[in-house]
């Protein structure tokens, strides 16, 4: 109904495909937003925390960003790997699905399970996407970032030698979460440091 498709001469949406298109971009940014509360609940990881990291991430899109990324949370190799490192109950959860519960340590495979459960790209799906997959991938990302947490707060005590509640507070444990997530365990460790 727009002029050029609602595109600009750049492919970003102009006025009009803006105005067609904003109930379904409120429908998508907030389709997860029942499964990130259940991580809360779950998980303990901030749903505000979660949902903002979705949208800086993915904007809500749950497939694949070339070989790299996976899903809601752009996942990649190296940060699976450190959620099942840190986190035991993502790890059981993965081995037990991977190996039927027979595992001896975090192994090439259990890490690309892990990321298999974030990509919800689907070429028979509608709109090649399945939804209940990427809805079920907010859990494990979820998981993946307390891992993250988790490994913060060893971090923390590694510079200190106290606990990183004695150090830092609830908004600070998070922001380094993130920025652990992000930017990797060596960045956090010259931070705190």
């Amino acid at each position: 109904e727009c002029p050029a498709g609602g595109l600009d001469e750049y492919g970003l949406p102009n006025a009009c495909g803006l105005a067609l298109a904003e109930d379904l971009v409120y429908q998508l940014q907030n389709q997860f937003d029942d499964e990130i509360l259940a991580a809360w609940d779950e998980v303990g990881v901030p749903p505000v925390l979660l949902k903002q990291l979705i949208r800086q991430e993915s904007q809500f899109w749950p497939g694949t960003w070339g070989l790299y990324h996976w899903g809601l949370g752009h996942v990649t190799y190296s940060g699976a790997h450190t959620g099942l490192l840190w986190n035991y109950n993502l790890f059981r959860e993965v081995c037990i699905y991977t190996y039927d519960g027979q595992c001896r340590g975090i192994d090439e495979m259990l890490i690309y399970s892990l990321l298999s459960f974030f990509n919800a790209e689907c070429a028979e799906c509608e709109n090649q996407l399945d939804i209940e997959k990427a809805e079920r991938s907010v859990h494990y990302l979820a998981e993946t970032v307390l891992g993250h947490c988790n490994q913060t707060s060893q971090i923390i005590y590694n510079v200190t030698g106290r606990p990183a509640d004695e150090v830092v507070d609830y908004v600070t444990i998070w922001k380094l979460t993130l920025y652990d997530y992000n930017a990797g365990a060596p960045c956090v460790y010259e931070t705190v440091k």
